[in-house]
């Protein structure tokens, strides 16, 4: 369905910028606890007043180094109290933070400090320091780590700006613009070189006074951080949904994002938020299931809801929340809304791809070409040094372009695909390349990821990989899906997965998305390979790049494949 869909809730009022909150609720919340990180066996915490006062020291020792406002400031670490405090430090003094991912490769992070005009840059990894080739642009260099850097030796250790200063709250940029920038987020990336999301203080509270509409978090709220701050659903959402509704976040051991960590903080924290992607719930039900101490230890008191984006989460789990009566909250949105356009908070009833109804302040139309476009406050300022982006971003009268399709439903927003990934047969018939992926995976829980291609040729294929996690000790499958042969092995799973895409491509309409040929490869995509983002979502021109001797095998050519793969002649 064509045409507009908005909020029942009237736009939000937002005059604030980043000086304003922090130092209103530094006295509103001083003794409550921001944030709390986990040093040796114990979370040690930072209250309001606290970090407060360690902003002004920071703002105002950054000044001895020529800062000033509208600087960038770039941060490579990860997340640690100590980034927390540089990056409100630097957007309460009118400077603006560019934060990277720590894995991204050195000739990236290379282009990236030099693209972004990036003034001072704030690190944790002197190993990545050392291999860095850093421009001469740079005032300063500091480091959160106090160990002595050799290649560097003007480096300097972060705490030097935690040193005393005379009291002078003049240094917060309190008349600051709310228009203005704030924030310079690269894009994950998915479908090639990052783009550079310019989003103003406005754009980032905007959203939270909207979420203070939909749902009930506050002071006694607890929030166990998993996801990266330098992507915009860790960054923003839920950073600034702990902070804007004085919520305490703990961080996970050392900015470790690994399972283990994570599980042995849940079982401490006992968190009563959770914000993350479908391929960490993955993670976490394969310790919950079968195990009811596991079970106890997830599904505390206290749990009051879980949040997913990125993808669809997989309607086992969604099942299972809802029998332990976890509401399950949905969103979707992008770096250049500030992410988050929807939510989903009818958690009754769940239908596959529909993430919910536009927040407060924001507009969704659907294109002729059923493309979403999105308008209102969380909509960013434009791409940074890059013209031609931004032609493409926005239409004649101001919508943003998502390159998303989808459609407006009596249950809201439902998902259909990327623009861009629209496959052209050689019958001259086009097929959403994401929506094959899509409907693949929802045949079979044991699916992580589905990669379909098929441009230019007589049929779409597609790559499959199964979920590690889902294998036990033995490296067996967990039999716990009603209405599946839950196999037990590999060799199992490659038998009954035949099966579950004949019925895919039986329920297909069009011969354009029924697959001719399909591969199981039993390894899964990884952040190592560059296959997946820092939020876990798949890179399909880079599974393309990798997996390029598989495609063409099932294209019928190409040389012979290693043994942990297993083809499927579709084609009739």
């Amino acid at each position: 369905m064509k045409g507009i869909i908005n909020s029942e809730f009237d736009t939000p009022l937002v005059e604030l910028n980043m000086a304003q909150f922090i130092k209103a609720y530094s006295y509103k919340y001083k003794n409550n606890y921001v944030v709390k990180e986990k040093k040796g066996d114990n979370f040690i915490g930072l209250t309001w007043q606290e970090l407060f006062s360690n902003i002004l020291k920071i703002i105002s020792n950054l000044h001895k180094f020529s800062y000033q406002s509208g600087d960038k400031v770039m941060i490579i670490s990860g997340n640690s109290i100590e980034m927390l405090e540089t990056e409100l430090a630097v957007q309460c003094s009118g400077g603006i933070i560019v934060p990277i991912d720590s894995r991204a490769s050195i000739d990236l992070i290379e282009d990236l400090i030099v693209h972004s005009d990036s003034k001072f840059l704030f690190i944790e990894n002197n190993e990545i320091l050392e291999k860095l080739n850093l421009p001469p642009a740079l005032k300063a260099i500091f480091t959160y780590n106090d160990a002595a850097v050799t290649s560097y030796p003007e480096v300097i250790c972060f705490n030097m700006l935690l040193a005393p200063i005379t009291k002078d709250e003049n240094i917060l940029e309190l008349n600051t613009d709310p228009d203005d920038i704030c924030l310079n987020m690269y894009t994950s990336g998915t479908m090639g070189m990052p783009k550079c999301v310019q989003l103003s203080h406005r754009n980032i509270l905007s959203q939270q006074y909207a979420l203070k509409l939909l749902w009930d978090i506050d002071h006694n709220d607890r929030i166990l951080n998993y996801l990266p701050w330098h992507h915009s659903f860790g960054g923003i959402f839920e950073k600034f949904a702990g902070l804007f509704n004085s919520a305490t976040i703990y961080l996970n051991s050392e900015g470790k994002f690994d399972i283990d960590t994570l599980w042995r903080n849940w079982e401490l924290v006992k968190p009563t938020l959770f914000f993350s992607v479908p391929r960490v719930y993955d993670k976490v039900f394969s310790i919950v299931n079968n195990n009811q101490k596991s079970e106890d230890i997830f599904f505390h008191p206290e749990l009051k809801f879980v949040f997913t984006a990125s993808a669809p989460l997989q309607k086992r789990y969604f099942d299972i929340f809802k029998s332990r009566k976890i509401p399950v909250l949905e969103g979707y949105g992008l770096t250049e809304t500030s992410p988050c356009c929807t939510l989903s908070i009818n958690t009754t009833d769940r239908i596959t791809g529909n993430v919910g109804y536009p927040l407060p302040g924001v507009s969704i139309r659907i294109s002729q070409e059923d493309e979403i476009q999105i308008q209102g406050l969380n909509v960013m300022k434009g791409y940074y040094k890059n013209d031609k982006a931004n032609a493409k971003a926005f239409t004649e009268d101001g919508w943003f372009k998502s390159d998303d399709i989808g459609q407006i439903t009596e249950n809201g927003i439902k998902l259909v695909g990327r623009k861009n990934r629209v496959c052209k047969l050689l019958n001259g018939e086009k097929a959403s390349l994401a929506g094959i992926e899509q409907g693949i995976a929802s045949k079979c829980d044991y699916i992580a990821n589905v990669y379909a291609d098929g441009d230019g040729r007589n049929y779409p294929i597609a790559l499959i990989f199964p979920s590690v996690d889902d294998k036990n000790d033995q490296g067996g499958f967990n039999p716990t899906i009603k209405n599946c042969e839950c196999p037990l092995n590999i060799q199992e799973l490659s038998e009954c997965l035949g099966k579950c895409l004949v019925e895919y491509n039986n329920t297909q309409k069009e011969n354009s998305t029924k697959i001719g040929r399909a591969m199981l490869i039993d390894e899964e995509l990884s952040i190592s390979n560059n296959t997946l983002t820092a939020s876990l979502k798949m890179k399909p021109k880079q599974v393309k790049k990798v997996y390029s001797e598989h495609i063409s095998k099932l294209y019928g050519n190409g040389n012979e494949l290693p043994n942990n793969t297993y083809v499927y002649n579709l084609k009739k």
